[in-house]
């Protein structure tokens, strides 16, 4: 009786070990995939600021005290 309730805990511990290794991946790749999009987003920004017309717009909106 203790043997097999040993060996059912045992494989209980198991299946949570396994899971939690499968949660584990998933989350990284989320990470992983979230930082990327952040990359993306950083590098749009610093291209949008750096574009011609968006300096012109800002220089114009200095004017009336609005400048971002």
């Amino acid at each position: 009786m203790r043997l097999k309730e040993s060996i059912e805990r045992e494989q209980l511990l198991v299946q949570r070990a396994v899971r939690a290794a499968e949660q584990l991946d998933l989350a990284l790749r989320n990470e992983h995939e979230l930082r990327e999009q952040i990359d993306r987003l950083t590098e749009f920004n610093r291209a949008v600021e750096r574009s011609a017309p968006w300096r012109f717009i800002q220089f114009l909106r200095g004017f009336a005290g609005r400048k971002w």
